[in-house]
Parts: C-alpha cells; sequence; structure tokens
C-alpha cells in the first residue's frame, strides 16, 4: 500500500526526510525534473486497515502541512474498495423497499416514480422520493418575496415559515413517518459518502469509519424493515397450508374410510403440521392414522395465528 506525492520545493526534502519517521512504513526520494523537485514515496506491506489507517494519518498532515501534488492515496483507494460493497447494497436495498411498499399499499403518488426508479441516478431519486415538490416551491416563494423586498429576517422566522408548511413525500407515504427515519434523515450526508466512494474522491480514515458505521447501519435497518412484509407473506402461507390440512382431515371423516393405504399419506401431514408448529393438527392427525375418527371441528386449527 503505498502514498505518493510530488514536491516542487527543493528546500523541504530535508524536513520531510526528518519529519516523517512511521513504523514499518518505508520511505523512498525520486528526483523530478532538473528544478529540484522530488517525489517520495511511504510504502507499508499489507492491505489492511490497520495499515490504511497509519498512511491516512500521515497523508492528512503532510497535506494539511505542505499541500503537495497527491499522485497516489493508497489508504483512501482502501477505504473506496471496503465501502464500496456495503454503498452498493444500500442502492439495491433501497430500490427493494420502494418497490415492496409501493406494491404492497398500492400508493397511487408513487405509481410514476416507481415505473421510473431503475433510470434515476441517484440524485434523482433524493428529488423523487425524499423531497415534496410542492413544498419546496412554497418555502423558496416567501424566502424570494421577503428578499426581493430587502426585508430581513432572523433563523427563527425562516424556520417557523418552513415548520407553516405541510410536507408530504413519497417515502413517507410508502414506509410512513416513524419507520426508516435513519434513510431520510441522513440520505445527503449517505449521498456525499456515496459519491466519493463511487467516483473515487480522496477519505481519510475518519470519514471512512463513519461511512461505514452509518451505511452498515442504515443497511440492518431496512433488512428489519422489508422482513415484516417477507414475514406477513410466510404467516399468509401458513395460515393457508394449515387451512389444506384441516380440509384433508374433515374430507377423511366424511368418507370414514382410512385404511394402509391412506398412512404414508397422513405421515407426509403429519410433517406439515410439525413444521407448522399445528399442534393441534398433529393431535388430529394421530388419531387418524389410528382409526380413532373423533370430531375435530372444534379443535383443529386451534393455535393458528
Amino acid at each position: 500500500m503505498n502514498q505518493e506525492y510530488l514536491f516542487l520545493d527543493k528546500d523541504i526534502k530535508d524536513k520531510i526526510d526528518s519529519d516523517f519517521f512511521i513504523e514499518k512504513v518505508v520511505k523512498k526520494f525520486t528526483d523530478f525534473g532538473d528544478d529540484g523537485a522530488f517525489v517520495v514515496t511511504f510504502s507499508i506491506s499489507g492491505e489492511t486497515e490497520e495499515n490504511a489507517e497509519k498512511l491516512s494519518k500521515l497523508n492528512d498532515e503532510i497535506v494539511s502541512n505542505y499541500n503537495p501534488v497527491i499522485l497516489t492515496n493508497g489508504s483512501s483507494a482502501y477505504f473506496n474498495k471496503r465501502l464500496y460493497p456495503l454503498y452498493n447494497d444500500f442502492e439495491r436495498k433501497l430500490r427493494r423497499i420502494i418497490y415492496i411498499t409501493s406494491n404492497y399499499y398500492h400508493v397511487e403518488e408513487a405509481k410514476d416514480v416507481v415505473a421510473d426508479l431503475e433510470t434515476y441516478v441517484f440524485g434523482d431519486i433524493y428529488d423523487n422520493i425524499f423531497t415534496d415538490e410542492l413544498f419546496v416551491n412554497d418555502v423558496k416563494s416567501v424566502v424570494n418575496k421577503a428578499g426581493k423586498k430587502n426585508n430581513r429576517f432572523s433563523k427563527t422566522e425562516i424556520v417557523n415559515i418552513i415548520n407553516g408548511y405541510s410536507e408530504s413525500t413519497i417515502w413517507e407515504k410508502l414506509v410512513g413517518n416513524n419507520n426508516l427515519n435513519i434513510v431520510s434523515e441522513n440520505f445527503l450526508k449517505i449521498k456525499n459518502y456515496r459519491n466519493k466512494v463511487m467516483h473515487a474522491r480522496s477519505m481519510n480514515h475518519q470519514e471512512f469509519s463513519d461511512a461505514k458505521d452509518l451505511i452498515k447501519q442504515v443497511n440492518q435497518e431496512i433488512d428489519i424493515e422489508m422482513a415484516k412484509y417477507i414475514n406477513k407473506d410466510e404467516s399468509l402461507a401458513q395460515i393457508d397450508i394449515a387451512g389444506a390440512i384441516r380440509g384433508l382431515i374433515l374430507f377423511a371423516q366424511a368418507l370414514k374410510v382410512i385404511k394402509d393405504e391412506a398412512k404414508p399419506i397422513l405421515e407426509a401431514m403429519s410433517t406439515m403440521a410439525n413444521y407448522y408448529n399445528e399442534s393441534s393438527l398433529r393431535k388430529s392427525l394421530d388419531s387418524l392414522k389410528y382409526g380413532q375418527l373423533e370430531d375435530t371441528n372444534t379443535s383443529v386449527g386451534s393455535d393458528v395465528g
């Protein structure tokens, strides 16, 4: 992992050489051109976060004190590569939760937005999902009118004006006001980190840590929210299967015929009942297997739900 800098001032070469000694980091000087400019390369063996943190702190110090031309920023490249999968996952999860909730709740206002979702760049998602155009226009209108009249106003007055207007975003309609606030409240911060990652822009260790912690938490919260809808679907599936089992039991009771040939079928039905934790169904099936055709109309499925 390397950090590489071009210094145009030959007079600071000795100072650079004496000031920066870091454990396990190898320093190399190379002349550049005929005017005394030089290149310094700092290298450390191993692609690890610990090594990247060392080079990142070195980079912060060199840039703040000497303002060189940065030729290679190996620590930042490491951070970008570590964050890329997390931010890529976020974009996919974000689209998925939008698709799930828009179809689950049949939000009319979201239809056109959802239809174009795959064509949106990240900024378009913010504009169309997380902002209310009517609210934005109302606030702009008030502020612009005040500006044209050369009226002065305080921050408190502006905040009060803004609070006087209602805001209703597509995101709120899809997930509600109290769910996934971490996404809506941090979207611009996420967007900033995401752009740095996707466009390979410089990032120090502190930014990396903040970006990683935030996106991990966001992805986890989206997973939890999505599971609510997936679990609902699974619950419905359990109810349907339990109903099917009950129907088969009632059919067998009506026929009053349970022969040896039917026992494998009953065994399979018992396995289904065990899988879905249907204790009353298991009891009824056991009675059928052994020829005890009891009236199970009142008991079957009592623990479904």
